[in-house]
């Protein structure tokens, strides 16, 4: 008996790390891939490169307001074949009212084929000096995450006076800043 384990164990040890050697494999464009799902056709998933995307929007409330920003987005899919996006953008939202209000962004989004979904948290202001808290989350249609149609609902999380809007409709396109993303 413990004769067959260890013969049992000498065999397997050199098997386990061959297999380690061949999962850790990279492939021409330097994503890591095993030898198993590059032969196989692989499941989605997220490419480890995040690509810079300028963000440019127009969104409607109670008011018109423009949305700029600056989004880091890894793509879903395989290589040369992509399904959506996921990342974070740092913008700003622009409210058209009696007088501009400046409104600093955070926001998380994912789209996946024709379905997007994105959280905001906005701090909006017209003086710098006092303002209010929102939190927005979105959900609505996309191409692909480049063109996005959202309707959001936004939660007042301090001074609910100042901005009082809850119910929006966003579009906004994702434009690439690199020219390899999409496979060229």
């Amino acid at each position: 008996m413990k004769f067959s384990l260890i013969i049992i164990l000498t065999i397997s040890i050199p098997t386990i790390s061959v297999s380690q050697n061949v999962i850790n494999k990279t492939d021409s464009q330097g994503y890591k891939r095993d030898s198993v799902t590059s032969i196989k056709h692989s499941e989605p998933h997220i490419l480890s490169k995040a690509y810079p995307t300028v963000k440019v929007g127009y969104m409607y409330s109670k008011w018109h307001s423009a949305e700029v920003g600056i989004a880091m987005l890894h793509l879903i899919g395989r290589p040369r074949e992509y399904y959506g996006t996921m990342g974070l953008t740092l913008g700003s939202d622009f409210l058209f009212d009696k007088e501009i209000i400046f409104g600093p962004k955070l926001s998380a989004e994912a789209n996946l084929m024709f379905l997007g979904t994105r959280l905001n948290a906005t701090y909006y202001t017209a003086d710098f000096k006092s303002g209010s808290f929102k939190i927005r989350p979105e959900i609505g249609l996309t191409l692909l995450g480049l063109i996005n149609v959202f309707y959001g609902y936004t939660f007042n999380n301090s001074n609910p006076a100042f901005i009082n809007q809850k119910h929006s409709i966003s579009v906004f396109v994702n434009i690439p800043i690199a020219k390899e993303i999409y496979g060229h």
